[in-house]
C-alpha cells in the first residue's frame, strides 16, 4: 500500500511540474494581471483588458491545480506515515498528522512556487469578478 501511494505522490508531483502553455502564464502573478486588467478597463483599453483578464484566469487555474496537487499529495503522505506515538494520548495522532500535512504543504508550495494569497483575493475569483470585467470589455469591443 505504501508503495502505491508513493508512486501516486511521485506521479502527482511530476504532473504538477511538467511545463505547458498555461505554466508560462502562471509565472506572472494572476493578481498582478487582474489589477492590470482592471486598470486597462478604466483606461478603456478594451483589447488589453480582455487579454490581461484571460491570462489572469489561466494563471489562477494553474495556481489552483498546483495547490490542489500539493494538498492531495500531502494528505496521502501524512496518512501513510507512522505516527510518533503508537498510543493515541489526547488526540496526539490527530495533531501529529495535521502538523505533518502542514509542513508538507509548505515544502510543496516552496518547491512548486505556489504562493498563498489573502482571502479577499481568492473571494474575488470565487465570485468570478474577473469574468465580469472580461465580459464588459468584450461588450465594448463588439459594440
Amino acid at each position: 500500500m505504501a508503495g502505491w501511494s508513493a508512486l501516486l505522490l511521485l506521479l502527482m508531483v511530476t504532473a504538477s511540474t511538467t511545463s505547458s502553455d498555461s505554466d508560462a502564464e502562471a509565472q506572472q502573478d494572476f493578481v498582478q494581471l487582474f489589477e492590470e486588467g482592471k486598470q486597462d478597463y478604466l483606461d478603456e483599453s478594451w483589447s488589453q483588458c480582455i487579454e490581461k483578464m484571460r491570462r489572469s484566469n489561466a494563471a489562477f487555474k494553474t495556481h489552483k491545480k498546483s495547490l490542489v496537487s500539493c494538498r492531495i499529495g500531502c494528505k496521502l503522505e501524512a496518512d501513510n506515515t507512522e505516527p510518533l506515538s503508537r498510543v493515541d494520548v489526547e488526540d496526539l495522532q490527530f495533531y501529529d498528522k495535521k502538523v505533518r500535512t502542514t509542513l508538507c504543504l509548505l515544502r510543496c508550495a516552496k518547491e512548486n512556487n505556489v504562493k498563498f494569497y489573502k482571502q479577499k483575493v481568492l473571494d474575488e475569483y470565487s465570485r468570478l469578478i474577473p469574468y465580469d470585467y472580461m465580459q464588459l470589455c468584450y461588450f465594448q469591443v463588439t459594440y
